[in-house]
C-alpha cells in the first residue's frame, strides 16, 4: 500500500543517475512534487507543523512507514532541485559536498533532526544512524569550507538546546 509516490529526485549540483527498475521503495524521501493518497491521510495524519521546516518530510515518511505503509520513488518521473550551493571539493583524495545552507537553516536541521532521532533510533536506526554520520560530515564541511562557521555553530548549539527544552516552530537566530 504506497501512502507517497514522490519522483526521482535530479540535484542541478551533481550528475544523474541511471535507475532502471520502474520505482524504488524507500524508507524516507522528499515529498515536494509527491502523490499521496489521500484515503490514509486520517489514519497517517499532516505534517507535524512544530518541525517548521527542514526534516518534516523525513519524519511523515518514517510516520507513514511505522503503521505499514510504502514510501516509493517513481524513478522515470523526474524533477529537478537544488540543495543548497553545493561545490565539490576534494581534500586528500576524500570529496566532500559543502551546501552552504544559512546559519537559520543548520539551526533547524540541527533541532528537527535530534527530535526525529530520538523519537524513531530503535524503530529505525538504518534512518537515523547514516543521518547523525551525515549531520557529522556536514559539520566538518562547513569547518573546513564554508563562511560563517562560528554563526553556524552557534545555530547548531542553538538547535540542540531548543530541541532538549522542546521548544517547536519558527525560530529567529540571534548571534
Amino acid at each position: 500500500m504506497a501512502f507517497i509516490a514522490a519522483p526521482w529526485r535530479i540535484d542541478i549540483n551533481t550528475a544523474e543517475k541511471q535507475i532502471k527498475k520502474e520505482f524504488t521503495e524507500r524508507l524516507t524521501t522528499a515529498t515536494s512534487g509527491s502523490l499521496l493518497r489521500l484515503s490514509y491521510l486520517n489514519t497517517i495524519g499532516y505534517h507535524d507543523e512544530k518541525l517548521f521546516i527542514d526534516m518534516v518530510d523525513h519524519e511523515y515518511c518514517l510516520r507513514a512507514c511505522k503503521k505499514g505503509f510504502q514510501v516509493i520513488v517513481v524513478n522515470n518521473a523526474r524533477m529537478h532541485h537544488r540543495l543548497g550551493k553545493m561545490q565539490k571539493k576534494v581534500v586528500c583524495g576524500i570529496p566532500f559536498y559543502p551546501t552552504h545552507h544559512a546559519a537559520i537553516r543548520r539551526y533547524y536541521k540541527a533541532r528537527n533532526g535530534l527530535y526525529i532521532w530520538g523519537k524513531y533510533l530503535f524503530k529505525y536506526p538504518r534512518f537515523v544512524i547514516p543521518g547523525i554520520i551525515n549531520f557529522c560530515i556536514e559539520y566538518i564541511e562547513i569547518i573546513m569550507f564554508e563562511r560563517e562557521k562560528r554563526k553556524k555553530t552557534v545555530a547548531i548549539i542553538q538547535g540542540f538546546y531548543d530541541c532538549f527544552r522542546s521548544h517547536f516552530g519558527e525560530k529567529k537566530i540571534y548571534e
